[in-house]
């Protein structure tokens, strides 16, 4: 009997190192490559890469995604009024567009914004992707009333909103969101309530719920 006993206590002292181990590896193991390139979680949103919306100059900006994207291939777009947009990518794929978000092109502007859309080659980010990084979102900004623009899903203590694409697979007409969903963007930093007078923001109550 004692014999068993010993057996048992093995067996069941083997299971929880088996399981910690498990968990170990588990959470050992890098996300994605389609996230990586994000950088979501070098620093406390809205802090994004040393970069801090209504803080950071343009010109320490740029130096943070300078180092940051080492190695990549990095351009830059003409400057239109109000934007800036920085391509990262490799000598035949483009993976990420920067959109900064300033008055003027001066080094000594403040950024007021970011903005950081998907492009990648590695795979398209998912809702789940986002959930998987920053937990479970606050609140939901519903579309207008018929309108073809899609609905965002808002983290006000981080001051980003994630928005979906022109097509995406749920129902337009009630606001579901699933966690397979496809992004469009990710904006981060002195986000203003967009849409407000429309639609006003609703609290988060979980997937596949009729916001509507």
């Amino acid at each position: 009997m004692r014999k068993f006993g010993r057996w048992v206590a093995f067996l069941w002292a083997s299971l929880v190192i088996l399981i910690g181990v498990f968990l170990f590896i588990g959470r050992q193991q890098q996300p994605p490559a389609r996230l990586v390139i994000l950088h979501l979680t070098g620093c406390h949103l809205p802090c994004w890469i040393g970069i801090v919306p209504g803080r950071t100059s343009l010109s320490s900006a740029l130096y943070a995604i300078n180092s940051t994207y080492k190695g990549y291939t990095i351009t830059q777009n003409p400057a239109t009024s109000g934007s800036l947009v920085i391509n990262i990518g490799t000598t035949d794929s483009s993976l990420l567009s920067i959109i900064l978000s300033i008055d003027d092109v001066i080094p000594t502007q403040t950024v007021k914004q970011i903005l950081l859309v998907n492009t990648s080659t590695l795979g398209q980010v998912t809702f789940g992707d986002i959930v998987s990084l920053l937990g479970v979102p606050n609140q939901l900004e519903p579309s207008p009333p018929q309108s073809n623009i899609n609905p965002s899903i808002i983290y006000p203590d981080n001051e980003v909103r994630v928005g979906f694409g022109v097509t995406p697979g749920f129902s337009s007409i009630c606001g579901k969101i699933f966690m397979d969903e496809e992004i469009s963007g990710i904006g981060i930093g002195n986000l203003p309530p967009l849409r407000q007078t429309f639609s006003p923001n609703q609290l988060w109550r979980g997937f596949g719920v009729c916001y509507y």
